[in-house]
């Protein structure tokens, strides 16, 4: 696949995904144990997805020569470990147990300082996302994109907060972003 159609089509696919995230009202488990083969679906998807979201960025960013290029790369592996490591570890988990019926586990889980929401993990892979999206539209910007690329890209970042209708808005806005940001007079250089 091309990079440029890379660019566009997996954060479109990623955001289709999480149309399907279930969300609810009351207690965790009364989210996930409904909807439990369905919960399991799209946070199996995550973890596919994201190093394919880190690869997004990181192509984007490979012939940038600046400091927020630099920091955009680096913020890639701790947002792939960590946020990787909270879907699998609230995600996937609470789907499996939701397939069983397990409400006090599932709600342990979302409760836990490590695990949970908010929690240690999803909070640092969440910001070093955020710290990639930004320090990339920061970096496009110096490279000659326009304001409104550089929002979009930076708006990407809210992925981290990834359940409807966040996630698709900033999926949308970074694919949108990118695609702006390599039409602009200057062009972000981004291989065919």
């Amino acid at each position: 696949m091309p990079t440029r159609l890379f660019l566009a089509v997996t954060p479109l696919a990623f955001a289709a995904l999480l149309l399907l995230h279930p969300t609810g009202s009351g207690s965790p488990a009364d989210a996930v144990i409904p909807n439990a083969d369905r919960w399991l679906t799209v946070h199996l998807g995550m973890v596919a997805f994201l190093p394919l979201m880190a690869a997004v960025v990181w192509l984007f960013v490979r012939d940038l020569d600046s400091r927020s290029a630099t920091v955009a790369r680096w913020s890639l592996a701790p947002f792939v470990a960590l946020y990787g490591a909270y879907e699998a570890a609230l995600g996937i988990a609470s789907g499996v147990l939701g397939q069983s019926g397990h409400a006090d586990a599932i709600n342990a889980l979302f409760d836990s300082p490590i695990t949970g929401d908010p929690g240690v993990l999803g909070t640092a892979g969440g910001l070093a996302w955020i710290t990639a999206a930004v320090a990339a539209a920061i970096a496009a910007r110096g490279a000659g994109a326009s304001r409104t690329a550089t929002a979009l890209i930076a708006t990407g970042g809210l992925m981290a907060m990834h359940v409807p209708p966040f996630g698709q808005v900033a999926l949308v806005s970074l694919a949108a972003g990118m695609a702006l940001a390599r039409r602009a007079p200057r062009a972000v250089p981004v291989a065919a």
